[in-house]
């Protein structure tokens, strides 16, 4: 059972903040260059900034959005989206490289997590709507392993997982 509680702390990816406000509607400002049609940084009001390319007043092609909860996406947006290729840090300092679709987690990625200690979590594969979901490899902190599949971030069926000194344990799905 401790091998399926240690799932939960990989499997769903913390809350992604909502994507970036319409910088030409937004209260704040621009601070420097066009933050309208061209590469500027838009600090906001609440704290946080945007700082990347714009097009008609939003956030559109590489930038740095920088929440003011302290989490931070790099990445690629759309019409304000994030959209493609991106690398968000968490809150708790957990990690998402990968891809996003509407602004979620969704396609190939990797969630890393590091605990107090620097042990490391990773998960590796496939993600839908901010969680695993599909066929992915994990590796927990104790060095045991997992390969396969996940639905809403569980496991679907009877999975095995190797310890780090080869040792086998067969676990039922949730």
């Amino acid at each position: 059972m401790a091998a399926i509680q240690r799932f939960g702390l990989l499997l769903v990816a913390p809350a992604v903040a909502a994507a970036p406000p319409d910088f030409a509607a937004a209260a704040g400002g621009c601070t420097v260059g066009d933050c309208a049609e061209g590469y500027g940084r838009f600090d906001m009001p609440t704290g946080g900034s945007y700082e990347g390319d714009f097009a008609a007043g939003k956030s559109h092609g590489f930038g740095i959005l920088e929440y003011h909860t302290g989490a931070i996406y790099r990445g690629a947006f759309v019409e304000g989206r994030r959209e493609g290729y991106g690398s968000y840090v968490f809150e708790d300092g957990a990690t998402f490289d990968g891809e996003y679709v509407g602004d979620r987690i969704f396609g190939y990625g990797a969630i890393t997590k590091k605990d107090a200690d620097g042990a490391v979590e990773l998960y590796e594969g496939e993600a839908a709507v901010n969680a695993a979901m599909g066929i992915g490899r994990f590796r927990f902190r104790d060095g045991a392993t997992y390969e396969g599949e996940v639905v809403a971030g569980k496991p679907r069926a009877v999975w095995k997982s190797t310890s780090g000194m080869g040792v086998q344990q067969n676990f039922k799905p949730l």
